[in-house]
């Protein structure tokens, strides 16, 4: 196959992994969107050209992918700056380079394609996760997480037990087609077989939702975060939080209250004790010169009991990461004051209500749920605010990490939003109850304590290392037989 075809194949892997990112009813899509370019990745890798000539394309090939999927993905990011799209697309897209530029070492073997493949790209979604930079959204797993029977494994191994599986059988069905032997064609048919089993075997995890006898009401008051003014925020969250019916629980979403001060704390505190529930508001609090982004607990005495302060800030968003290499930050908001992040999980308590909060961009890292259930989280609540996104494929990819962290952690998720999606996600990812977009709402749904610890919980995710470790072995073991011409 020509080398302009394989750049082909891997653009449409990019268009076809792109329509279920921005279709949501086209998720299974991910099933096979990966396809093109991991059969380009084997032609490039079984062709007679030297090494250096496959090493190069195969960067080539998964630098198309990536670059072009990120920078359409994120067509979003162009509001906040021009082209920063395009700037995000180089660099996550580097990511799938790198897997393109080590799949060479891996296509000549059979084991080392079905085994190690699917390993060296749960590695490289690994390392996109990490840093200041860091970003998760709009992986597999983040398209798989509708897929109830393959969602229950994560409770097991994390959420990039998805990405692995998924690459999985898309390289059984590559090689397949690619293998001449009749022995290797055998085997990936029996792994297309084995991936089949363990798809249908997820609906074993999945048990009947009980104990759900607490009521929660997620305000939605959709307000533009650039426009609002705190007291028509305050006021419009009070009148929503007072209409029938009644919960056991009121949440608000992120900088509900923009600022903090005693004088707002007051009107709080009186609608928590008017409802005779709890309010769990989203607020910035002064801390010095900055703020931290938090979530304010009031008990249904209306005593403020707690605060969770958001750990992991957006860079350029709420801080400025290097500051002594901008003589102006890129964001003239931050020459006024910054966020700074929280120091540690903070479980709030008050009555039966073990709640583990996270704010915003945080529920995109497993780390920050999973510490909140280790610490005696007994559920889980996001307060969040996507109206800056300003795009329905971006809010609802951000709802999907909902359904992620509760299947994860096995405890039921609260989610509520400024402009959608608010809803209640149950234990095992089902969707209980999902609001509207772009809509005031109060969502009114069940939800229910739970106790016990999945093992991902306790262990955090050991699959990613192991597979990125493996994947460094597979490739190490593959520049050797490349030298001995094997």
């Amino acid at each position: 196959m020509t080398l302009p075809k394989l750049y082909l194949l891997a653009a449409l892997s990019a268009a076809l992994t792109l329509a279920a990112c921005l279709a949501p009813r086209l998720w299974a899509l991910s099933f096979v969107s990966l396809y093109p370019l991991i059969y380009a990745c084997l032609r490039n890798g079984l062709s007679g050209r030297p090494l250096g000539s496959r090493l190069l394309h195969g960067a080539g090939l998964g630098f198309c992918f990536g670059f072009a999927y990120y920078s359409a993905a994120l067509y979003w990011m162009w509001q906040f700056m021009p082209g920063l799209n395009f700037a995000a697309g180089l660099l996550y897209g580097s990511f799938a380079c790198l897997f393109g530029l080590l799949s060479p070492f891996f296509t000549r073997r059979f084991s080392f394609c079905l085994a190690g493949l699917p390993a060296l790209w749960t590695g490289c979604e690994l390392l996109r996760s990490l840093g200041p930079f860091g970003f998760c959204w709009y992986g597999i797993s983040n398209l798989q997480a509708p897929n109830l029977p393959l969602l229950q494994y994560v409770s097991l191994f994390g959420c990039r037990v998805l990405d692995y599986l998924i690459v999985f059988a898309v390289c059984a069905g590559a090689l397949f087609f690619t293998d001449r032997s009749r022995a290797h064609r055998l085997l990936a048919m029996g792994a297309l077989v084995l991936f089949a089993a363990v798809q249908i075997g997820g609906e074993l995890f999945i048990r009947p939702l009980e104990g759900a006898d607490k009521t929660v009401k997620l305000v939605q008051a959709d307000l533009d975060p650039a426009t609002k003014t705190d007291d028509v925020s305050l006021e419009r969250h009070i009148y929503l939080s007072r209409k029938d019916p009644r919960a056991d629980l009121v949440i608000w979403p992120e900088t509900a209250v923009s600022i903090l001060t005693l004088s707002r704390s007051v009107p709080i505190a009186d609608t928590a004790r008017a409802m005779r529930a709890p309010v769990l508001a989203g607020a910035n609090i002064p801390q010095g010169d900055n703020y931290t982004n938090s979530a304010a607990l009031y008990s249904a005495k209306g005593k403020r009991v707690g605060r969770y302060d958001k750990r992991r800030l957006v860079p350029f968003g709420e801080y400025t990461p290097a500051k002594k290499l901008f003589a102006v930050p890129p964001n003239p908001r931050l020459t006024e004051w910054e966020a700074v992040p929280g120091r540690r999980a903070e479980v709030l308590k008050t009555g039966p209500f073990r709640i583990g909060v996270t704010v915003c961009h945080e529920s995109s890292f497993w780390q920050y749920s999973a510490h909140q259930v280790r610490a005696g989280a007994n559920v889980l609540a996001l307060v969040c605010n996507d109206g800056w996104c300003r795009s329905r494929s971006a809010s609802n990819m951000h709802f999907q990490f909902a359904r992620l962290r509760a299947a994860e952690n096995r405890r039921w998720y609260l989610r509520c939003t400024s402009t959608g999606i608010s809803g209640v996600v149950s234990p095992y990812g089902q969707i209980v109850k999902r609001g509207p977009e772009d809509r005031v709402a109060v969502i009114t749904a069940p939800f229910g304590f739970e106790t016990k610890k999945t093992l991902f919980t306790r262990a955090g995710d050991l699959f990613s290392p192991l597979c990125a470790a493996a994947a460094a072995v597979f490739a190490v073991c593959g520049w050797v037989f490349e030298r001995r011409g094997q």
